[in-house]
């Protein structure tokens, strides 16, 4: 059974699961506010006792980016820090350059009021600013699961004592690209998103739950995590079937959001 390292950097958040709601997570969000709520609802979320988690990145590509960062202020609402999170974290105050975030979907803040926009300054000040790197879920049966944006180290406790380079937590890819079967050490199961697939896709221990939301054809992924890893992984497995049976469409490198990028 894994055990977390006795210094836990300010970076990483450790939750205990509660055993009287449910825990969810969910890929990417990228601006899919109604396909959230769409989601949670077949779920049977309720706000009371549930809490969800997103794996970063709240805005850019979508429709409703701001009504998905407005979503932080909510109790049961949480979140790891994902890329397009920084950039727009450094982008919103007023003398920012703006550029490198509107190239990477970021146009929509351009189009808001200026009371919106004062809103989401004061959004990222509160809340994105405190959002952490990565998060240790400690589950009722003794089950550690790893959550992060995009790319898990080798060991779990390089996240958890804040020694992961933050490109490599926020932006990394090599896994993926390595097709890299290794498990990560110390920890059960590890959820990320940030590299959109038309599928849930498992690499040893490593699970990528972004199925593209925010392009087209793309579609929100939200898993129940459970009071234990079998049942997660049932839940995965379960989720995974419903998929394959949906026949969706490959999804397209295409935002969904009609607005400038670049």
């Amino acid at each position: 059974m894994p055990k977390l390292p006795n210094n836990i950097h300010p970076s990483h958040r450790v939750v205990s699961v509660a055993r009287d709601g449910r825990t969810f997570v969910c890929g990417d969000l990228h601006g899919c506010y109604d396909e959230l709520w769409q989601e949670m609802h077949q779920a049977g979320f309720d706000r009371a006792r549930d809490h969800l988690i997103v794996l970063g990145d709240l805005t850019d590509r979508g429709i409703k980016n701001y009504e998905c960062v407005k979503l932080l202020a909510e109790p049961w609402f949480h979140s790891v820090l994902g890329n397009h999170d920084e950039m727009m974290l450094n982008a919103v105050n007023p003398r920012s350059d703006k550029h490198f975030w509107r190239v990477n979907g970021g146009g929509w803040f351009d189009l808001l009021s200026e009371e919106q926009q004062e809103e989401v300054q004061y959004l990222c000040d509160r809340f994105v600013e405190r959002l952490p790197l990565s998060m240790t879920l400690l589950l009722p049966d003794g089950s550690h699961i790893g959550l992060m944006h995009a790319d898990a180290p080798t060991d779990w406790h390089a996240a958890v004592e804040g020694h992961q380079p933050r490109m490599e937590t926020l932006w990394g890819r090599r896994r993926i690209k390595d097709k890299d079967q290794t498990s990560v050490a110390n920890v059960d199961l590890v959820l990320v998103g940030h590299t959109s697939n038309n599928a849930i896709l498992r690499l040893g221990n490593v699970i990528y739950l972004d199925t593209g939301a925010g392009f087209r054809n793309g579609r929100l992924t939200m898993v129940e995590i459970g009071q234990s890893l079998e049942e997660l992984e049932a839940n995965l497995q379960q989720r995974i079937e419903l998929d394959r049976s949906c026949n969706f469409l490959p999804f397209t490198y295409e935002p969904i959001g009609d607005y400038e990028t670049g």
